[in-house]
C-alpha cells in the first residue's frame, strides 16, 4: 500500500510539472512558429526580396539598423492611397505607420541592405530617385508644402522619415557608402502602382550639406519665416504645450490616451559658436534656428541652380507658380494636371492643436491626427488663418519679453533678411535673378 501511494504521489508531481511546463512551451513554439512564417522580426533569408501587391499600399524602408552580421532594413506596407487622399490627416511618416498598422507582422518585412541593392538592380523601375528635397527651419510652412505635392496621385511624398537622417549618420561613421545611402533613399520611394516622382520633407534643415554630398543634382527648397514667428511656434505653440498620444479603438477611431510634455524642435539642434545649453532655452532656440538658415545660405550659394529660399509669407502661391513647375522642373503640361490636387490641400491647414481661434480659421486637421470626417472640412481663408494665428498666438497670448530679447540678441534676424534678399521668387514681385 505504501508503495502504491508513493507511485500515484509521483504521477500526480509529473502530470503538476508537465502543466506549469505548458505556458512556456507554448510560448516557444508559438515563438518558432512566427519566425518560420517570416515574421517581421527577423531578416528574411539571404537572396530572397519579396514585396507582394497590394492595392492602395506601396512597402517602404522604415528603418535602417546595423549588426554584427550587416546592415538591415524594415519595411512597412504603408496605406498610400488613404495618405494621398488628405495627407493632411497623417502628414508625418510615423503617423501614415501608426494609421497603417506597420506593428502587424502581414504588413512589414525586414531585409539585409545588400540583398534590398541586389534587388534594386534588378528591378530598377520600382525604385524611384529623389525629385527634390524640402528643407526648412521649423514652423514655418513645411507640411503644407508637402501635402499639397502629396496630394498629387502620382507623386510619392515621404514627409519626416527618420531614415535619411540614420543613413546620413551611418555614412558619416564610416559604416555605410554613399551608393548604399542612395539605396536606401530609394527603398523609400518604391513603387508598385502608378506612381513616376518622389519627394521628401525632412525634419528640419539641418545636415544640409550632407544631402548635397549624396545628391549633388537634386534640386531643394529652404522655406523660412519671420523669427519671432519661428520662435514663438517652437516655444509656444503646439510644440511647447503638450504632445497628444493615442490609441486606437475597435471602431476605428483614435482617441486621446496620454499626453507627455514636448520638447520644443528648436531646442533640439545644433548650437552656434557663443550659444551653450547652460543659456536660457529662450536664447538656445534662437541660436539653433539662426545656425540653420546661415548653413542653409552657405549651401544655397554652393549651388544656386540647385537651391530655393522661399519665404513663409510667399505660400501657397510660390509651390503652384515656382516652386512645382520651375524649380522642381515638373513643366507646365504637368502642372496644370497637377495644380486641382495642390490647390485642395492647400485649402487645407496642415496643423492643428484644438485651440478655438484655430478650429475657427481651418477646420483641417493634422497633427493631432482626428479621423470624424464629421469634423473635417477644406476652405479655409489662407488670409484669415493668418490674421488667427499670428495676431492671437504670436503678438498678443504667447509672445515674451525672454523671446524677444533672445531674437533681439541673437544675429538671427540678420539671418532673415539676407534669406528675403536672396529669394527667387516672392508673391508681390514674381521672378528675379537670385542673390550670390
Amino acid at each position: 500500500m505504501g508503495q502504491r501511494r508513493q507511485r500515484r504521489q509521483l504521477r500526480l508531481c509529473a502530470r503538476l510539472l508537465l502543466l506549469s511546463a505548458l505556458p512556456l512551451t507554448v510560448f516557444v513554439v508559438r515563438t518558432a512558429a512566427r519566425g518560420l512564417l517570416g515574421g517581421s522580426r527577423d531578416p528574411q533569408p539571404s537572396g530572397v526580396v519579396d514585396f507582394p501587391a497590394v492595392e492602395g499600399r506601396e512597402w517602404r524602408a522604415k528603418d535602417v539598423y546595423v549588426t554584427g552580421e550587416g546592415t538591415f532594413v524594415s519595411f512597412c506596407n504603408m496605406n498610400i492611397a488613404d495618405y494621398q487622399s488628405e495627407p493632411w490627416k497623417t502628414p508625418m511618416d510615423q503617423m501614415l505607420a501608426v494609421a497603417s498598422n506597420c506593428r502587424s507582422r502581414t504588413h512589414t518585412r525586414k531585409y539585409s541592405l545588400a540583398d534590398l541593392m541586389a534587388h534594386q538592380q534588378r528591378n530598377p523601375e520600382r525604385y524611384l530617385s529623389p525629385s527634390g528635397f524640402i528643407h526648412h527651419e521649423t514652423r514655418c510652412g513645411s507640411t503644407l508644402v508637402a501635402n499639397m505635392i502629396a496630394h498629387i496621385p502620382t507623386a510619392l511624398m515621404v514627409s519626416e522619415s527618420l531614415v535619411p537622417y540614420k543613413a546620413l549618420q551611418l555614412k558619416a561613421s564610416g559604416e555605410l557608402r554613399v551608393s548604399e545611402v542612395r539605396a536606401l533613399f530609394r527603398a523609400l520611394c518604391f513603387t508598385q502602382h502608378h506612381h513616376d516622382r518622389c519627394f521628401f520633407k525632412l525634419p528640419g534643415g539641418t545636415m544640409l550639406s550632407q544631402f548635397q554630398e549624396v545628391f549633388p543634382d537634386t534640386p531643394w527648397v529652404f522655406l523660412f519665416r519671420e523669427p519671432l514667428d519661428v520662435v514663438v511656434s517652437n516655444m509656444r505653440g503646439a510644440w511647447g504645450k503638450k504632445e497628444l498620444l493615442y490609441s486606437e479603438a475597435a471602431s476605428g477611431q483614435l482617441i486621446e490616451k496620454a499626453s507627455k510634455k514636448a520638447i520644443a524642435p528648436c531646442l533640439r539642434m545644433p548650437l552656434p559658436d557663443g550659444v551653450t545649453r547652460d543659456d536660457a532655452p529662450e536664447m538656445r532656440c534662437a541660436g539653433g534656428l539662426d545656425k540653420i538658415c546661415r548653413d542653409a545660405m552657405a549651401a544655397a550659394r554652393a549651388r544656386p541652380d540647385l537651391a530655393l529660399v522661399l519665404d513663409y509669407k510667399n505660400l501657397p502661391e510660390a509651390v503652384t507658380e515656382y516652386l512645382w513647375p520651375v524649380h522642381f522642373r515638373q513643366g507646365p503640361a504637368r502642372t496644370e494636371r497637377d495644380l486641382p490636387y495642390m490647390e485642395e490641400a492647400g485649402r487645407a491647414y496642415s496643423k492643428h492643436n484644438d485651440l478655438p481661434y484655430m478650429e475657427e480659421a481651418s477646420h483641417a486637421y493634422s497633427k493631432t491626427m482626428k479621423r470624424d470626417k464629421a469634423d473635417f472640412a477644406l476652405g479655409a481663408d489662407a488670409d484669415l488663418k493668418e490674421k488667427q494665428l499670428t495676431d492671437a498666438i504670436r503678438r498678443e497670448e504667447q509672445l515674451t519679453e525672454a523671446m524677444r530679447d533672445a531674437v533681439e540678441t541673437s544675429t538671427i534676424t540678420g539671418s532673415y533678411e539676407e534669406l528675403l534678399a536672396m529669394q527667387r521668387w516672392t508673391k508681390d514681385g514674381g521672378l528675379k535673378p537670385p542673390v550670390q
